[in-house]
């Protein structure tokens, strides 16, 4: 790397520490680490939820495809979503549901939604019922709902970029305690080194994290750096 860490084009303050080294990241991996951790930990935390609550349910894998002369649109799943939500809706259940985005090696878009069947139901197949007029979708049985969507995440970073915009993943129908553990598991390294236990951290407006149950606010330890098309993290002491 061309520079040293105090070279005024990284945009660095007099406050990082001389003997610290920038760190070159992936934007494209850290999305599909973020990806892969949202949508498990989304997926464990609906099956544990339903279980404890004796919810008599069955999961199912939808796949969503587009027709060759169709081009993705980001309103197309949440569209897709909010018809189905409707569904259950009106027939007095709930919608729990996780899903993913994927590529195919061509950089195809498609999209892969975990459902929770209420037993006796069976979900109409959303391309026959125009609830997905872009393709083709595929209903099966998935018996392991957290290993199902976990294989797909494994792939969702092949290859290794998502178009400008794509929402890659989702989750609905947690509960409250289940939304913080998601929240706390799909935070940074450093936030959960802060908080050791499981707890509301939320990310706040001018950057850093603030722990809701304390009231405790920190900014990030990494500064990012744009150099050369790459991008760096550097760590940093700061001082009040």
């Amino acid at each position: 790397m061309n520079g040293s860490a105090r070279d005024p084009a990284f945009g660095l303050v007099h406050s990082v520490s001389s003997d610290t080294q920038p760190i070159q990241i992936s934007p494209n991996e850290q999305r599909w680490k973020k990806l892969r951790c949202a949508t498990i930990t989304g997926a464990r935390l609906l099956q544990e939820q339903l279980s404890k609550g004796g919810q008599r349910t069955y999961p199912v894998m939808i796949t969503l495809t587009y027709s060759p002369r169709v081009s993705w649109n980001s309103r197309h799943v949440s569209d897709f979503l909010k018809i189905a939500r409707e569904w259950f809706r009106r027939r007095g259940r709930k919608f729990y549901y996780v899903w993913v985005a994927e590529l195919t090696k061509k950089g195809a878009v498609h999209f892969h939604v975990i459902v929770w069947m209420p037993k006796g139901y069976r979900l109409p197949k959303p391309d026959k019922r125009g609830w997905w007029p872009h393709g083709l979708t595929r209903i099966e049985a998935a018996r392991n709902a957290v290993g199902y969507i976990a294989k797909y995440c494994s792939k969702a970073g092949q290859p290794s970029s998502f178009p400008k915009g794509l929402r890659t993943h989702g989750c609905g129908g947690l509960n409250a305690s289940s939304k913080i553990e998601r929240r706390w598991w799909s935070a940074p390294l450093w936030v959960r080194q802060w908080c050791t236990s499981i707890t509301d951290v939320r990310r706040v407006t001018g950057g850093g994290f603030v722990c809701v149950d304390s009231g405790e606010w920190r900014q990030s330890p990494w500064i990012v750096i744009f150099n050369g098309g790459r991008v760096y993290l550097l760590h940093a002491t700061r001082t009040a």
